[in-house]
């Protein structure tokens, strides 16, 4: 049996291969050194992908797997018989602070905002007193109409973040350019 390649090479292997990469003699290498060492239980690359889809189907059943969603989006999510939390934030750069039910199965944060006339909306997310941006999401969801962007999260992730200072620039983006059109600044608690 050879020796199992670096799991990150591995894992860009595999990738490559579900996207239908490579040639047909690639694909063939693959899956005989993927089936030997899966019978060898040497080949983690398979349980990362199997896991990871698995994570993602359920993020995307529980409407989820988007972090900005749109006012229908919430009205769906909270009729999946789940414990919803709503947390209402004020588009300023203040901090703001808001509590976390311990047992809110998603929360759901809305944030009031003129979004009529933009285009595209970004948001660029920072950690405590950072200049640097953890998180870089381009033309997220929103309704224009809807007066308001909606974040939502799985309620242990959002609890994972409690006592985490975050602040989140929103840049629109219209015939005019990119322009900043909030930043809002808050700090989750656990009740």
């Amino acid at each position: 049996m050879k020796t199992a390649p670096d799991f990150h090479e591995s894992v860009i292997a595999l990738d490559g291969y579900l996207r239908g990469r490579g040639t047909d003699l690639d694909a063939a290498a693959l899956e005989e050194d993927l089936f030997e060492r899966a019978f060898a239980d040497a080949a983690p690359e398979l349980v990362f992908v199997d896991e990871l889809a698995s994570m993602v189907r359920s993020l995307a059943e529980h409407g989820t797997l988007e972090l900005y969603i749109r006012a229908a989006d919430v009205e769906r999510i909270r009729t999946l018989n789940r414990k919803v939390q709503m947390v209402e934030l004020v588009n300023t750069a203040e901090p703001q602070s808001y509590t976390l039910e311990r047992d809110a199965d998603v929360v759901i944060a809305r944030v009031p905002i003129d979004l009529r006339g933009l285009d595209e909306l970004d948001v660029e997310v920072y950690l405590g007193d950072s200049d640097e941006a953890v998180k870089v999401m381009r033309d997220i969801a929103f309704d224009e109409d809807a007066g308001a962007i909606f974040f939502c999260c799985e309620g242990d992730l959002a609890r994972a973040t409690a006592n985490v200072r975050t602040r989140s620039r929103l840049y629109g983006r219209d015939g005019g350019g990119r322009r900043l059109i909030a930043e809002v600044c808050t700090f989750g608690t656990l009740t």
